[in-house]
């Protein structure tokens, strides 16, 4: 999962879309990873919020923008960590009941490339200090941003029959 061999990292973005589900969660993000310079990270996040419709016949998402947070230093080298977990991670088996699924795309101007897609089973990154978890990444955004979110892709409201 080499995400930018032989692209000039600034100009390609790393975009996670991370499905995480659980006992207790469903949570759908999309995670946009600029590098605009050495040991330095722009992270912007977009939540997918599933919404039922009409009871349980139809439903509908809306694209939620949660904010953008910038991260330097130890969090840069914690990132790096994180991507060579996952890196490792391919085939593994895992007993956890939460499972996240990750698909890894490397974006350059219009065209987006998968490079991989984990299923990871394991809970392996729940407490884990030397890894900047997506959990970390997206409490960081929240706070940076208050949480105030804007609907990327509004959707009307369905017309009553």
């Amino acid at each position: 999962m080499e995400a930018f061999e032989g692209d000039d990292p600034t100009t390609a973005v790393l975009r996670i879309n991370f499905h995480s589900l659980g006992c207790f969660h469903a949570v759908d993000y999309e995670f946009t990873f600029e590098f605009p310079g050495d040991n330095f990270l722009k992270v912007s996040v977009i939540e997918d919020v599933h919404q039922s419709l009409h009871g349980e016949t139809e439903s509908r998402v809306n694209r939620v923008k949660i904010g953008m947070v910038t991260l330097v230093g130890r969090d840069w080298e914690r990132f790096m960590k994180l991507l060579d977990y996952y890196k490792g991670l391919v085939g593994s088996e895992g007993g956890c009941t939460t499972v996240d699924h990750l698909i890894f795309q490397k974006v350059v101007g219009e065209k987006a490339l998968v490079l991989a897609e984990i299923e990871d089973r394991t809970c392996g990154t729940h407490d884990r200090l030397d890894l900047l978890t997506f959990d970390e990444i997206l409490d960081r955004v929240h706070q940076a941003n208050h949480t105030i979110s804007a609907p990327v892709d509004p959707i009307p409201p369905p017309h009553p029959k």
